[in-house]
Order: C-alpha cells, then sequence, then structure tokens
C-alpha cells in the first residue's frame, strides 16, 4: 500500500531569506515530491511552491518577498505541504510537516536614507549658513522607509551630548525646535520604528556660533571748532568710540555711522561713516540748539546705539561796568569739595540719588506691553511707552536695557514723564510683557 510522505525540516533556527533543508521521509526510493511552503498570517494563508520532482530532500531559502504578508509581524506561523507521486507519476497523497515559525530577519530593518539639519535664521543672514546663539533654529527632517511591507509608526529626535546647545526631543520626520540659546556643539540622533517594531538610527553633528550684540564703548561726542577744539558754541562734532562685534566664524561684518537731529526732531540725519577707535570730525553746522547725536553700529543681525545729548553754549554771567560787578545768568554754588549725595530713597517702582550739584539719578525696573509693533527699515519699534517719574528733570540723558533681545530706543523726558520705545529684528509681540531697566541721569528741574 502507497503512503504518502511526511516532511520535516531541518533543525536550527528558520528565518527570512535563510537557507534550510526539507526532508521527505520518502516510504520508498522510485517516489517523487512537490514541496510548498504554507504561510499564516492570521487572515489568510499564503502559499509559495518550493520544488517540483524532489526525492528525498531539498534545500529551501524562505523568499524574503513572502514578508510583504506581514508587515507587522516579526514572525510567521509556518509549515510544509508534501505532495507524492510514485515511479508512473501517479498521485499517491500529501502530508504536512509540524508547525515552525519563520523569523524576519535583522536585514529587514528600515531605513535612514537622510538626516538634516537647516538653520532657521530668524534674522541671521542665510548666506552664513550657521546657526546663531539667541537667533537660529534648527529645522529637522528624516528621510526614512520600511522595508518588505512594513511601514514608519515613529520618529523621536534625542540629543545624546551632555555639552552644547540642550534640545528636547522632537517626535515628526519634519519639525523645527526652538531657538537655540546656548552656543556649543551637540550630537543628536535620529531613531525611527516600523509596524514590526524594527528600528533603524542616524546621527548629525549640530554647531552654535556665540554671539553678542554690537557694543559700542567709551564713546565721546562734544561740540568743537572745525580744527576739533572742543568748543560749547562750535558747529562741527567731534566722536570717538571703540566698536565690536561677534566675528561669527569670519561671517559678519559692520557699518557704522554717526546720525544727529536736532533734539524733538523726528527724523536723524547721517554725519557720515565712522571706523572704531579713530577721532572723527563732522562739519553738522550746528545751530544755537539742543542736539542729540549718536553712533549707529550695525552688524548682520542687529543694530546697536550709544549716543549723547549736546547743549548749546550758556552765558553764564556779563560784567557791569557801571557796577563794577559780575552778573550770573543761572544759579551759582560754590563748593569747597567733591559732589555728594544728599538725599537717597525710592518713589514707587524708582530709586533715586540726589546729589549737592543738582544732578539727580534714577533707577527703575517697569513691565511695559506694546499696543503696536511697526516695520522700519530692517528692524521693528513698538509703540511709543511713557511713564511717570517722582520729580521733573532737565538735560536728562536716558539709557536702559530690555528682555527677549530688545533695545530701549527714541527715549528722552518730557516735563515730568519718561518716553521711550522698544526696538529688535524680530518684531515686538503685543502680547508679550517686556521687562525694561531705565536709567536716567540729568538736573532736577
Amino acid at each position: 500500500m502507497a503512503i504518502a510522505s511526511t516532511p520535516t525540516v531541518a533543525a536550527g533556527g528558520k528565518e527570512f531569506g535563510l537557507q534550510t533543508t526539507i526532508y521527505t521521509n520518502r516510504k520508498n526510493t522510485t517516489y517523487t515530491h512537490t514541496l510548498d511552503a504554507l504561510l499564516y498570517t492570521g487572515s489568510k494563508i499564503i502559499e509559495s511552491e518550493i520544488a517540483q520532482n524532489v526525492g528525498a530532500s531539498a534545500a529551501w531559502v524562505p523568499p524574503l518577498e513572502l514578508m510583504q504578508h506581514i508587515p507587522n509581524a516579526t514572525s510567521a506561523r509556518a509549515r510544509i505541504r508534501c505532495r507524492t507521486y510514485d515511479s508512473v507519476g501517479s498521485f499517491v497523497g500529501y502530508a504536512f510537516s509540524d508547525y515552525f515559525d519563520l523569523a524576519v530577519p535583522a536585514a529587514a530593518a528600515p531605513t535612514i536614507s537622510s538626516f538634516t539639519a537647516t538653520p532657521i535664521g530668524n534674522g541671521v543672514p542665510a548666506a552664513w549658513g550657521l546657526y546663531i546663539k539667541g537667533y537660529s533654529q534648527p529645522h529637522f527632517r528624516i528621510s526614512a522607509a520600511g522595508k518588505y511591507g512594513a511601514t514608519i509608526k515613529s520618529y523621536i529626535i534625542r540629543q545624546t551630548s551632555t555639552t552644547g546647545p540642550r534640545i528636547p526631543p522632537l517626535y515628526d520626520p519634519d519639525i523645527e525646535s526652538g531657538v537655540l540659546t546656548q552656543a556649543g556643539t551637540c550630537t543628536l540622533k535620529a531613531t525611527v520604528t516600523d509596524s514590526r517594531g524594527l528600528t533603524a538610527t542616524k546621527t548629525l553633528t549640530l554647531e552654535v556660533v556665540d554671539y553678542e550684540p554690537p557694543r559700542i564703548s567709551d564713546a565721546k561726542f562734544e561740540r568743537c571748532l572745525a580744527d576739533g577744539t572742543p568748543d560749547d558754541d562750535g558747529t562741527y562734532l567731534k566722536v570717538y568710540a571703540k566698536l565690536s562685534i561677534s566675528p561669527c566664524k569670519g561671517k559678519n561684518s559692520y557699518t557704522a555711522t554717526v546720525q544727529y537731529r536736532i533734539k524733538g526732531a523726528s527724523t536723524w540725519q547721517t554725519a557720515g561713516n565712522y571706523e572704531t577707535a579713530a577721532t572723527k570730525i563732522y562739519n553738522i553746522r550746528m545751530t544755537d540748539s539742543i542736539y542729540e547725536v549718536r553712533i549707529a553700529l550695525q552688524d548682520g543681525i542687529q543694530t546697536s546705539y550709544a549716543g549723547a545729548t549736546l547743549d548749546i553754549g550758556t552765558i553764564l554771567y556779563e560784567y557791569d561796568p557801571t557796577g563794577n560787578e559780575l552778573k550770573f545768568k543761572v544759579p551759582v554754588a560754590f563748593a569747597s569739595g567733591p559732589d555728594y549725595v544728599v538725599d537717597s530713597g525710592t518713589s514707587g517702582s524708582w530709586r533715586y540719588q540726589k546729589w549737592a550739584s543738582g544732578i539727580v539719578e534714577l533707577w527703575g525696573a517697569h513691565q511695559v506691553k506694546a499696543s503696536s509693533s511697526t516695520a522700519i527699515g530692517n528692524g521693528y519699534y513698538s509703540s511709543q511707552f511713557s511713564i511717570a517719574l517722582p520729580f521733573g528733570m532737565t538735560g536728562a540723558v536716558v539709557s536702559g536695557t530690555a528682555s527677549n533681545i530688545c533695545h530701549i530706543c527714541n527715549a528722552d523726558v518730557e516735563g515730568q514723564v519718561v518716553v521711550f520705545r522698544l526696538s529688535n529684528y524680530s518684531g515686538i509681540s503685543t502680547t508679550t510683557q517686556y521687562t525694561a531697566r531705565l536709567h536716567i541721569k540729568g538736573v532736577l528741574a
């Protein structure tokens, strides 16, 4: 009686793409067989022919393409069907092997073809191609694909280095991080996971270049004659200052201009360019008015200012020959020693000091919120703020700093009120509270 052969699969690990041996265990040496693999995917059975006219055994490499049918699993249940034929080719019958598992190999893991970061400048010239501290944001992109029917289910970008700028985990293949607030170099790793739970990784290094706003130091402005001789009634302007900028790997450069206007005017005039640590004289034909003068130092990212207010020459006294006396036109006090503080304290949000000479200084930190933001040239300017002072001042000079990389500009004292605006190169928010730290020095009115 003819009996169908019952196949067995060689012992050991069984894996897609890895060769194994199938034994027919035939009952008669004249028998031949047709071998098929049956793959059980849960919803259906996939048949794959292995070989025909098989005698005692056959080598089998489970096709990688079969994994298309199990995109969400790392293995598949399988067994071998053996159809037996006698010496004259008559069908004897068929039998199955025991069930076994076919594993998905490591080679089926997904691939990452690219993991890149592109700087978003926020005012940094794109041509620099740099990440600048306090301005730039990285825009990350991951290009990845699953294999043999698998799809990408998750993405994550994590910083692996413990130094340099800090970047939180990100979970999207096309995403930007926040503004980088630290200089240095960091390493990031992208990990993708496919529908089988297999992963792939790729790393990149990101360098953030240090940056500080343009700096103007030791600035001096004075009226003078054409030859540079200081003169309170001079129509010429003499300027000296030291300028510095962050090099930004040699990409950064600057222009500096000397600007002036009659106090209270809305428009600044340009006297000319300026080079660092040079004494330069400008013929700006100053009249008998109070002038505001400044240096505008602009690098590739933002502009800084340093300035002063120049009073007109004042007649302090005249000689009266009839009475043989000097008549003073301003209050006069005679002192035998240096100036000194006569009063100090607080008034509202202000701290103050009053000096014997009549000089008064104010310091205060104030919360302000802009009602509008206007783009002018390369920058943005807020609406004007007005803050009451505890007492009136004349000849006041206002300086200060502001939060969120903003600058104090267009500052002046009008009666018993200080007015100013905020400026920057990325836009003034109308919903954000900014902290303005002001210092005012003048003469008590």
